[in-house]
């Protein structure tokens, strides 16, 4: 990033204490409420507080429109049950409310997967859950453990350090919000931003890790509704090749649309070279927002809606998130994720275009975008171990463990990978810094200086993942508090003594 040579010193000043808490939980994605709830459950005595920077609860989930939560993640293709705990209590009260893919249903009154009764029984990675859904059931979870929320406001610095125990540690945060800067104390502080924030506020780069090698992109969804299915299905889909396709059996692909469940495919190279030769101005104009050239369309509904058009006539007409414009850009750079920020609005306008060349599109509209691009790669926190690319093949197991994982892109298609891999206690605690523990994405795993690849970066930052090392670091903290110990000195055997009663999965599956 470029910066002006110029320093200004910020004058010093009282900053009123707002709460005064056991465990601080900062950022309210999923994965934060996942934290904060947990920790509760865990020392229902402890005082829990959790900040998030926007107006509204689920991160990338709601405001980066994220809702195709992965069941497969939680049952493996093979039955095998992968991980449960309040990720399955949150689908399933989502769910519950009635809006979401119908697919969910069958799952959890565990009819699958593998689904017996089609011909394509597989659970694939991307199942919508209905957006507003996911803000309610957060918001009633947080409120039913006894969390006290905090919107509206970012933490935005450590307190001044305490290092007593011999390695420093941020009893708290400060906070801006609408009313200025506040401080909020607390014993341990659990960090589910997106950033591993704190770990760079009280290390810098000996206690976050910014890669050089841009692996993974800066990305945003789109929605586009007012989709023929019936035109699409018939007419689009057959003979084509697809790198996926979901479901793969023509007649239950029409099944799934009368049904309103999920239909998921990438391919269509031939549409986007039609298009580009029909429109070549396209082209130029896409290249212009800085964006990655598209080389195939990834469809996937979000929702069906079934059409009485009379005398007989039934219509169904689909909404699709599409994956908009991706940026391989510093994912740290405030200057580049602004030019990111407005260059995929652009960008996305001139997809929409794209797609009308679609059988069944031609009609389509841009329905919703994201109000934050979504950040696959920013620090990478230093803790007592890094999860490693060969954990992540070989299904590595850890004394420690306090959940699993079937690896997200790397467990797609793959019976082996889905089977997954331990995730251990030590990748959610820093190295060098006391009274914090790592969440959501940011945890502990192998740098670009060791895999260019990041491929335990990749396997973990599922929205599965996240919940996972999130309600463990948020039982971790609650117990540290009980016991008033740091959480390098936690016994392991509580932690997963509690992570059990929470119905966490800590076993490998059998078969």
């Amino acid at each position: 990033m470029e910066t002006d040579a110029r320093t200004i010193m910020e004058p010093a000043k009282r900053v009123p204490v707002l709460r005064d808490v056991d465990v601080l939980v900062i950022g309210g994605s999923q994965s934060g409420v996942a934290a904060a709830v947990a920790a509760r459950r865990a020392n229902p005595e402890a005082k829990v507080m959790l900040v998030e920077q926007n107006g509204f609860l689920g991160g990338q989930s709601v405001g980066g429109m994220v809702v195709h939560w992965e069941f497969r993640e939680y049952t493996n293709n093979k039955g095998q049950v992968i991980t449960r705990g309040i990720g399955k209590e949150m689908i399933r009260r989502i769910a519950a409310k009635g809006h979401s893919d119908p697919l969910y249903d069958k799952w959890l009154s565990g009819q699958g997967p593998p689904f017996k009764d089609v011909p394509d029984g597989r659970a694939h990675a991307d199942v919508p859950l209905d957006v507003n859904d996911i803000q309610l059931v957060l918001a009633e979870m947080l409120e039913e453990a006894g969390v006290e929320v905090l919107l509206h406001a970012r933490a935005c610095a450590a307190l001044p350090l305490d290092n007593s125990t011999g390695f420093p540690a941020s009893r708290g945060a400060f906070v801006e919000t609408i009313d200025g800067r506040v401080a909020i104390t607390a014993k341990c502080v659990v960090d589910c931003s997106s950033f591993s924030d704190v770990a760079w506020w009280v290390g810098g780069t000996d206690s976050a890790i910014v890669p050089e090698v841009q692996a993974m992109s800066m990305q945003a969804y789109a929605w586009i509704d007012n989709v023929d299915l019936e035109k699409f299905v018939k007419e689009g889909v057959w003979p084509r090749p697809f790198q996926i396709l979901y479901p793969s059996d023509k007649q239950q692909l029409w099944d799934h649309v009368m049904q309103g469940k999920a239909i998921i495919m990438r391919g269509f190279a031939d549409v986007m070279d039609k298009a580009f030769d029909s429109e070549p101005e396209l082209v130029e104009a896409y290249e212009m927002t800085g964006a990655t050239p598209q080389i195939y369309m990834w469809l996937k509904t979000v929702r069906t809606r079934k059409v009485e058009c009379g005398a007989g006539t039934t219509k169904y007409l689909g909404t699709f998130a599409i994956e908009g414009p991706e940026f391989h850009w510093r994912q740290v750079d405030p200057l580049l994720v602004t030019r990111a920020t407005i260059g995929q609005l652009k960008a996305i306008h001139l997809q929409v275009r794209m797609h009308r060349y679609l059988p069944g599109w031609e009609h389509a509209t841009l329905d919703r975008t994201v109000s934050r691009i979504g950040f696959r790669e920013t620090r990478i926190p230093v803790g007592l171990y890094a999860l490693t690319k060969q954990d992540v093949f070989h299904h590595a197991k850890f004394e420690d463990v306090i959940g699993r994982n079937t690896g997200h892109d790397v467990g797609r298609g793959n019976l082996e990978a889905e089977y997954g891999y331990d995730i251990p206690y030590r990748c959610l605690v820093p190295a060098e810094i006391d009274g914090l523990l790592l969440g959501a994405r940011c945890i502990s795993v192998e740098p670009d200086t060791a895999d260019e690849s990041l491929t335990a970066l990749n396997a973990h930052r599922g929205i599965t993942a996240t919940i996972v090392v999130s309600q463990a670091a948020g039982v971790a903290a609650a117990l540290c508090v009980r016991e008033g110990v740091e959480p390098r000195a936690l016994d392991v055997k509580k932690l997963q003594a509690e992570l059990l009663r929470q119905d966490v999965v800590l076993e490998t599956p059998s078969g």
